[in-house]
């Protein structure tokens, strides 16, 4: 639990940039994939296409909400989350599981190890959602105390 308190902050402007810088590193990272695929393969899978538009879209998310005051961002996770553990652990281990599935991009074949890395993924994003929700939620608590 502290190694997430540690990545969590009290400033959620900084939380929000370090998303942004994060999504925008994947997103090259794509970009980089698609292109040496179209290099080096003929065929690249359209769900790679898909993966980068999600990746650009979070970007763009990213970077609006790291634009907005360090008080509003905190009235949001009020209203999201800050009642909705369990939804909040099973937001993270949808988004784990969607990326679990990045292996049947390759093979079609491997369904098998999607499976397993999905599922391994769901569960893994379940727990470390806990972790996370009470992270936030301990500077959440200090942000109130702050504003009484």
């Amino acid at each position: 639990m502290n190694d997430k308190i540690e990545q969590e902050s009290f400033n959620q402007k900084k939380v929000r940039l370090k998303s942004m810088k994060n999504s925008w590193y994947g997103f090259l990272g794509f970009v980089l994939l698609i292109g040496s695929m179209q290099t080096y393969s003929n065929p690249v899978p359209v769900i790679l296409y898909l993966f980068i538009l999600i990746i650009y879209i979070d970007f763009i998310y990213q970077s609006k909400m790291s634009r907005k005051p360090n008080d509003e961002l905190w009235e949001l996770w009020e209203l999201r989350w800050s009642d909705h553990k369990l939804l909040f652990q099973i937001r993270n281990a949808l988004s784990n599981t969607f990326w679990g599935i990045v292996p049947m991009v390759y093979d079609p074949l491997l369904w098998w190890v999607t499976l397993i890395i999905a599922l391994g993924g769901g569960v893994k994003g379940f727990l470390d959602g806990g972790k996370d929700w009470e992270a936030k939620n301990y500077y959440y608590e200090e942000y109130i105390g702050r504003q009484a």
